[in-house]
Protein backbone atom coordinates (compact mmCIF):
# COMPACT_ATOMS: atom_id res chain seq x y z
CA UNK A 1 0.00 0.00 0.00
CA UNK A 2 2.70 2.23 1.19
CA UNK A 3 4.86 0.93 -2.30
CA UNK A 4 1.70 2.82 -4.50
CA UNK A 5 1.41 5.90 -2.71
CA UNK A 6 5.11 6.78 -3.20
CA UNK A 7 4.50 5.79 -7.51
CA UNK A 8 1.32 8.41 -7.06
CA UNK A 9 3.61 10.85 -5.53
CA UNK A 10 6.28 10.88 -8.07
CA UNK A 11 3.95 11.32 -10.58
CA UNK A 12 2.67 14.46 -9.21
CA UNK A 13 6.06 15.63 -8.84
CA UNK A 14 6.94 15.00 -12.63
CA UNK A 15 3.73 16.53 -13.55
CA UNK A 16 4.02 19.70 -11.06
CA UNK A 17 3.98 23.23 -12.70
CA UNK A 18 6.28 24.53 -10.34
CA UNK A 19 8.83 21.99 -11.73
CA UNK A 20 8.47 23.46 -15.48
CA UNK A 21 10.27 27.04 -15.66
CA UNK A 22 8.91 29.40 -18.16
CA UNK A 23 10.00 29.15 -22.14
CA UNK A 24 12.08 31.71 -23.99
CA UNK A 25 11.64 31.99 -27.34
CA UNK A 26 14.83 33.86 -29.62
CA UNK A 27 13.48 34.59 -32.90
CA UNK A 28 15.59 36.12 -35.78
CA UNK A 29 12.90 35.65 -38.24
CA UNK A 30 9.76 33.80 -38.60
CA UNK A 31 11.50 30.78 -40.03
CA UNK A 32 14.66 30.83 -38.26
CA UNK A 33 13.85 30.27 -34.42
CA UNK A 34 14.78 28.89 -30.92
CA UNK A 35 12.69 27.75 -28.27
CA UNK A 36 14.50 27.20 -24.89
CA UNK A 37 12.13 25.27 -22.46
CA UNK A 38 14.15 24.88 -18.71
CA UNK A 39 13.17 22.71 -15.94
CA UNK A 40 14.39 22.36 -12.79
CA UNK A 41 17.09 19.53 -13.66
CA UNK A 42 16.71 19.88 -17.77
CA UNK A 43 16.79 22.25 -20.15
CA UNK A 44 15.30 21.63 -24.16
CA UNK A 45 16.71 23.63 -26.84
CA UNK A 46 14.04 23.23 -30.16
CA UNK A 47 15.85 24.51 -33.24
CA UNK A 48 13.76 25.52 -36.54
CA UNK A 49 15.81 26.37 -39.84
CA UNK A 50 14.84 28.60 -42.33
CA UNK A 51 14.07 26.49 -45.59
CA UNK A 52 13.11 29.40 -48.27
CA UNK A 53 12.25 26.51 -50.83
CA UNK A 54 11.77 23.17 -51.30
CA UNK A 55 14.89 22.17 -52.43
CA UNK A 56 16.06 23.81 -49.17
CA UNK A 57 12.99 21.77 -46.83
CA UNK A 58 14.64 18.58 -48.89
CA UNK A 59 18.13 19.58 -47.83
CA UNK A 60 16.84 20.31 -43.87
CA UNK A 61 14.95 17.46 -43.94
CA UNK A 62 17.96 14.85 -45.09
CA UNK A 63 20.54 16.86 -42.40
CA UNK A 64 18.34 16.53 -39.63
CA UNK A 65 17.37 12.91 -40.11
CA UNK A 66 20.64 12.14 -40.65
CA UNK A 67 21.25 13.98 -37.64
CA UNK A 68 18.43 12.03 -35.63
CA UNK A 69 19.62 8.74 -36.73
CA UNK A 70 22.73 9.12 -34.58
CA UNK A 71 20.97 10.85 -31.82
CA UNK A 72 22.91 8.25 -28.92
CA UNK A 73 26.16 9.24 -30.44
CA UNK A 74 25.76 12.42 -29.86
CA UNK A 75 24.08 11.83 -26.32
CA UNK A 76 22.12 15.29 -25.83
CA UNK A 77 20.54 15.05 -29.47
CA UNK A 78 16.41 13.87 -29.52
CA UNK A 79 15.40 11.35 -31.54
CA UNK A 80 12.30 13.28 -32.76
CA UNK A 81 12.15 17.14 -32.58
CA UNK A 82 9.71 18.98 -30.94
CA UNK A 83 6.57 20.09 -33.28
CA UNK A 84 7.15 23.05 -35.64
CA UNK A 85 10.92 22.91 -34.95
CA UNK A 86 13.63 20.99 -36.65
CA UNK A 87 15.99 19.40 -34.40
CA UNK A 88 15.91 19.44 -30.40
CA UNK A 89 18.02 18.87 -27.69
CA UNK A 90 17.44 17.21 -24.28
CA UNK A 91 20.24 18.47 -21.50
CA UNK A 92 19.69 16.92 -17.85
CA UNK A 93 21.52 17.90 -15.04
CA UNK A 94 23.36 14.68 -15.14
CA UNK A 95 24.68 15.11 -18.49
CA UNK A 96 26.26 18.82 -17.39
CA UNK A 97 27.90 16.65 -14.46
CA UNK A 98 29.33 14.18 -16.83
CA UNK A 99 30.57 16.99 -19.56
CA UNK A 100 32.28 20.58 -19.94
CA UNK A 101 29.54 23.13 -20.03
CA UNK A 102 31.21 25.21 -22.87
CA UNK A 103 32.18 22.01 -24.78
CA UNK A 104 28.30 21.29 -24.63
CA UNK A 105 27.46 25.04 -25.73
CA UNK A 106 29.96 25.06 -28.88
CA UNK A 107 28.35 21.59 -29.85
CA UNK A 108 24.62 22.92 -30.27
CA UNK A 109 26.37 26.16 -32.11
CA UNK A 110 28.56 24.01 -34.42
CA UNK A 111 25.37 21.76 -35.01
CA UNK A 112 23.12 24.38 -36.07
CA UNK A 113 26.06 26.72 -37.55
CA UNK A 114 26.61 23.29 -39.80
CA UNK A 115 23.27 24.36 -41.62
CA UNK A 116 24.31 27.91 -41.87
CA UNK A 117 27.73 27.09 -43.53
CA UNK A 118 26.28 24.63 -45.87
CA UNK A 119 23.89 26.67 -47.31
CA UNK A 120 26.16 29.46 -48.05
Amino acid sequence: MQYAVFISSIRLVRTSKELILNPVVVSRTENETCLIEPSINSVRVSIKIKQADDIEEILCHKFTRFLMQRAEQFIVMRRKAVEGYDISFLITHAQMEKMWKHKLVDFIVLVSGLWWGFMK
